[in-house]
C-alpha cells in the first residue's frame, strides 16, 4: 500500500481544497465535499475538519473621523441673512409746492354766470354765503396768488368780483351779486375750480 502522504498529495479533491483556502478559511464547497467522502485518503482531512470550528470573521469597531482641533482665540464670522441686510436709505421726497392762483374769469351762462378759478391744478374752495347782503366769500386754502390776480375784477351784468386778497396760507375772493341773484354751487376742476351763480 502506498504511504498516506503520497496518496493525499496526489488526490485531486485535496489539491482543490488547498487552492480554495482563503486567509486560513476553507471554502464551504470543498469542506462539504471532503466531509461527505468515504474515501480512505480523505479520512485524515475529515478528522481535522471535524476538530476545527470555523470562527466568524472579526468585526472591527468603526473609528470616528478625525476632527480638526479648535483654534484658540478666534470665532467664526457672523452669518448675515438676506432679510437682515441694511437697505440703502432713500432721500425724502421734497414737499409739493402749493398751487398758485393765476387767473379769474367770469362769463354769462344760460342760468346766470360762472366764475372760473385757474390755479394749475384742482383746489378746494370754502364758501361763506350772505344772500341778504348779496355777498359770497370764497376761501382758497393753501393757495398762493399771482400779483396780477389781486387786481383782477371780472364780472357780468348782475354779478362781479369785488375784492381779491391773499394771506400767508390762503386767498380770499369776494363776489357781489345784484338783487335776484344767488349762489348756485362750487365744483373742483383739473385746473382749479368753478363757481356757479344763478340769476333772476
Amino acid at each position: 500500500m502506498a504511504p498516506v502522504g503520497v496518496s493525499e498529495a496526489g488526490d485531486p479533491l485535496l489539491a482543490t481544497a488547498r487552492q480554495a483556502i482563503d486567509h486560513g478559511v476553507l471554502a464551504a464547497e470543498s469542506r462539504t465535499a471532503i466531509m461527505a467522502s468515504n474515501a480512505p485518503v480523505h479520512a485524515r482531512a475529515r478528522v481535522l475538519l471535524a476538530e476545527l470550528v470555523e470562527a466568524p470573521p472579526a468585526v472591527l469597531p468603526r473609528t470616528p473621523p478625525p476632527t480638526a482641533p479648535p483654534v484658540v482665540g478666534t470665532s467664526p464670522p457672523p452669518i448675515v441673512s438676506p432679510e437682515t441686510e441694511p437697505k440703502p436709505a432713500t432721500a425724502p421726497l421734497p414737499p409739493r409746492a402749493k398751487p398758485t392762483l393765476e387767473r379769474l374769469a367770469m362769463k354769462a351762462t344760460s342760468r346766470g354766470a360762472s366764475l372760473s378759478i385757474h390755479a394749475g391744478r384742482g383746489v378746494l374752495v370754502g364758501v361763506a354765503n350772505q344772500p341778504e347782503a348779496g355777498v359770497v366769500r370764497l376761501v382758497l386754502d393753501d393757495v398762493a396768488a399771482a400779483a396780477k390776480v389781486l387786481a383782477s375784477r371780472p364780472g357780468v351784468s348782475g354779478a362781479r368780483v369785488r375784492d381779491v386778497s391773499a394771506g400767508p396760507k390762503s386767498v380770499r375772493i369776494t363776489l357781489e351779486l345784484d338783487d335776484g341773484w344767488r349762489f348756485g354751487g362750487v365744483s373742483r376742476t383739473s385746473t382749479g375750480a368753478r363757481v356757479d351763480l344763478v340769476g333772476p
